[in-house]
């Protein structure tokens, strides 16, 4: 494996961990009662959300590296609920 290889898994992987944590964080902070499948699930959940970051990469090629952190992290403490929102209200414009 090349090295720009090697570096683009590795910042892939940090994005994941990255959401993970900031979902865990979020089920911490909140007053639900956690169990373990709730804590996966979340930390699943919002890993994804901060993984959808690279999407800007098909918009916009020459996203630096810190942007695209700062886009997962957003992403990721939007949460599902608050992006699905987002993107209803964006395409479901009533014209």
């Amino acid at each position: 494996m090349q090295k720009e290889e090697t570096e683009a898994l590795l910042f892939a992987g940090l994005i994941g961990v990255m959401g993970a944590v900031i979902g865990l964080g979020k089920l911490l902070q909140s007053g639900e009662k956690i169990t373990v499948r709730l804590a996966l699930g979340r930390a699943i959940g919002t890993s994804a959300l901060g993984m959808s970051a690279f999407a800007f990469l098909a918009w916009i090629p020459d996203v630096p590296n810190i942007a695209l952190v700062g886009i997962a992290a957003l992403l990721a403490s939007m949460g599902e609920s608050a992006v699905e929102r987002c993107f209803y209200s964006i395409f479901h414009r009533k014209n």
